[in-house]
């Protein structure tokens, strides 16, 4: 008969079981406290290092299938979707109008920019070098204008977006800079209505 002690681990001198003990090892995030039940597949009750504990198949655990409570794949998952926790910024919005308008051509407005050879830079298809590049300049033009007068502007209109043409301006220096001084302009209504007008 196979006997353990109040912690759960084989008392030496016993008969051996047919799975060897793993009492006390480490797997990843999890440390095996005890053998919880066995049968035709041993399970064992293990301690995750967030704290919670789990019970787990020996094989699973021993394979490396599991390696935490659940945790990691949590992390991981919460990680993919908010890499750089700024999804929900107006600076985020800036970034992704301009791929919008470049790249996208279901976009309502891509005949004034990516149909008409304006491009995005390949350093700033990734949000994170857009952010290095530029997040700075942005929180100061906000603090000094507000965020509603702060805007992405290329220098030369004619131009990509990138870093060396690219500058945060206030709607009326944007619509000054435009090409275009007249109702197809997307900038118009935004200035002729006496609140922003010039």
């Amino acid at each position: 008969m196979i006997k353990r002690n109040t912690l759960g681990q084989f008392i030496s001198g016993s008969k051996q079981p047919r799975f060897c003990d793993i009492t006390g090892k480490k797997f990843g995030r999890l440390r095996v406290i005890k053998l919880h039940h066995g049968g035709h597949q041993a399970f064992w009750l293990c301690k995750c290092d967030c704290g919670k504990e789990t019970i787990v198949a020996k094989q699973d655990i021993t394979s490396g299938h599991t390696t935490s409570c659940g945790c990691y794949h949590k992390e991981r998952f919460l990680a993919s979707i908010t890499t750089h926790g700024m999804r929900h910024t107006n600076f985020y919005s800036k970034w992704a109008g301009i791929k919008q308008r470049c790249l996208n051509k279901n976009n309502k407005r891509f005949n004034e920019w990516g149909g008409r050879g304006i491009k995005i830079c390949d350093r700033w298809l990734k949000f994170e070098n857009f952010r290095d590049d530029m997040y700075k300049s942005y929180q100061e033009h906000v603090e000094k204008h507000g965020i509603k007068q702060t805007s992405l502007d290329r220098i030369n209109v004619n131009g990509d977006y990138e870093p060396s043409n690219c500058k945060w301006a206030t709607w009326k220096e944007q619509f000054n800079n435009r090409r275009c001084m007249n109702k197809s302009c997307p900038y118009y209504h935004l200035l002729i209505n006496g609140r922003h007008s010039t």
